[in-house]
């Protein structure tokens, strides 16, 4: 496993996070290459539940397509969101095709929204 692989798999394991696997990429010279532009997009998850909890999740979609999967690791107050009806492979192909905007939008009945950008 090479350097990046293995910065990577810190991030996916929750060793470290998001940022601070960037910045390693970054100091070891992997994330100052150039890139074609839809590639330094960012997924936006947005969830507001009806009690007032809010989450707000950037995640650039580089690191997505490397493998993290982030859907797992969204909760409010310790219970897992439910990301039922989300096709994590429809998101990865709106990324890969280049598409931006709001790509998900849920409203539950009981007052909750997720919403998922790509920017």
């Amino acid at each position: 496993m090479n350097t990046k692989e293995q910065i990577l798999q810190m991030v996916k394991d929750g060793d470290i996070d998001i940022n601070e696997g960037v910045k390693l990429l970054e100091a070891l010279g992997i994330g100052n290459r150039p890139t074609p532009t839809h590639t330094k997009s960012k997924l936006r998850i947005v969830v507001d539940s009806a009690d007032g909890d809010k989450v707000r999740i950037n995640v650039p979609t580089s690191l997505l397509k490397a493998g993290v999967d982030i859907a797992s690791k969204l909760n409010i107050n310790g219970n897992p969101v439910d990301m039922k009806g989300i096709d994590m492979d429809m998101i990865m192909q709106a990324i890969e095709d280049g598409s931006s905007g709001e790509i998900v939008d849920i409203d539950t009945k009981d007052g909750d929204t997720v919403k998922i950008f790509i920017e």
